[in-house]
């Protein structure tokens, strides 16, 4: 059985009557027909938990709901002029292997507009789930998604700007992909995973993993499952290629993951620019953050719904840091620097941590942190991967809760949420985030 903890936070401004985004928290709304997101595998949906960080206005509420193949479930989370955060308490939904899944927001009043928030749930099924939608094809290709990742923006400037690096050991079994509803007909576009730069499209004894979707008026969908292996320190990612110059489209993929050991699953997501300045209050990044600056780290956390452990960490840098310049890389936990760590020192551009383990509770927090550098590194992109075990899971009943903004909501048992942050700093220095 594979339990995975999804979380991020993202940034969001809602101003419509109903919009819709990727349950694995696409950077904006749309309709639900361009962020329904295809389930690669069959399994649940539980511990739905949102969090906002303006209170809505006096007597209006601001409600987000699960929604599978455009249709509200039961689970949804409802937030008013008392509540930035609160959890579902009831039944898991089940959720079977192609259906779309989504997040429909919707509104009472004018509650006004929130410019960040955070999502996270549990995942609990054979394989562990990995899903991104609302990405712009067109004839600009190829264009890039992570693997594992996919909530990301896409690329189409390099590919190890959103590539995965594999931290869990394990097979990639399906991918699933759609193209939205939309006018013309013409073309077509091939979705296909790419294994340490090498196509597994079949050719030199690779897997097939293609999924090629012709366009049409009409949502097209398909699939493809494979057995590819990986290790940790692979770096993975998916290249969308047009043929016969085919009309704009809005894809989603979704990804499926086996570990070699059970109850493993991937925690993933690439950095923006590390410019070698670290060490400032704006030096923070996040799960699944692709490319968006290094910020404050109250817009760059997320909130997680329930307790998991997080080791086996590995790095890849685009550039090392050269000459005798370092970076050193530490977990953080709620603030505090955890046990995980990661030194990047002269021309090497991988570093791990396969010893320490980092435990985290429902309502913790989560990012990542430059905190200082040795020397003037190079500036660098990167991609971090961690191993994610959740520990059992919390069982669904919880009371919904609130947190205190401003003086402005009141104060409940606040459910699950919290943070993971990571710091750089000069290697053989204990780093703190402050």
């Amino acid at each position: 059985m594979a339990k995975q903890v999804w979380c991020r936070q993202f940034t969001i401004t809602i101003s419509s009557t109903q919009n819709s985004f990727s349950p694995c928290g696409a950077p904006s709304l749309d309709t639900d027909a361009k962020t329904g997101t295809p389930a690669p595998a069959a399994g649940t949906i539980a511990d739905l938990f949102v969090a906002i960080d303006v209170l809505p206005a006096a007597g209006t509420t601001k409600v987000f709901t699960l929604a599978i193949n455009g249709t509200p479930t039961a689970m949804a989370v409802t937030l008013d002029d008392a509540h930035t955060s609160g959890q579902y308490s009831g039944a898991a939904i089940t959720v079977a292997a192609g259906d779309l899944v989504s997040i429909i927001y919707t509104k009472t009043g004018t509650p006004g507009a929130s410019a960040a928030a955070t999502i996270s749930w549990m995942w609990s099924g054979t394989k562990s789930v990995y899903m991104g939608s609302n990405f712009a094809l067109n004839t600009t290709t190829p264009r890039w998604i992570g693997c594992f990742s996919p909530s990301e923006t896409s690329s189409t400037v390099a590919a190890n700007i959103v590539h995965n690096v594999v931290a869990a050991a394990g097979n990639i079994t399906d991918l699933y992909a759609t193209l939205a509803a939309a006018a013309g007909t013409t073309g077509s576009y091939t979705f296909t995973i790419y294994k340490n730069g090498v196509a597994q499209d079949g050719s030199g004894g690779t897997p097939d993993t293609r999924v090629s979707l012709t366009n049409a008026v009409t949502r097209v969908s398909g699939n493809a499952s494979f057995t590819l292996p990986v290790v940790a320190g692979d770096t993975v990612y998916i290249q969308v290629d047009s043929v016969s110059s085919p009309s704009t489209k809005t894809g989603a993929v979704g990804i499926a993951f086996q570990s070699t050991t059970g109850g493993e699953s991937q925690m993933c997501w690439s950095l923006a620019s590390i410019t070698g300045t670290g060490g400032g209050v704006n030096s923070y990044s996040g799960p699944h953050l692709a490319n968006l600056s290094w910020n404050t780290v109250g817009n760059r956390k997320s909130t997680v719904c329930d307790k998991f452990k997080l080791y086996g960490l590995r790095m890849v840098l685009a550039t090392a840091p050269g000459g005798v310049t370092s970076r050193t890389f530490v977990n953080v936990q709620n603030d505090i620097a955890g046990t995980v760590t990661c030194t990047i020192t002269g021309v090497a551009t991988t570093g791990s941590d396969t010893t320490h383990t980092d435990s985290y509770a429902a309502a913790d927090t989560i990012c990542f942190l430059e905190s200082a550098v040795s020397g003037s590194p190079a500036a660098s992109i990167g991609t971090v991967g961690f191993i994610q075990f959740v520990q059992g899971g919390n069982p669904p009943g919880k009371s919904q809760g609130g947190n205190k903004k401003n003086g402005g909501g009141a104060v409940n048992s606040l459910q699950p949420g919290g943070t993971i942050c990571m710091t750089i700093g000069n290697a053989g220095n204990s780093s703190e985030v402050q």
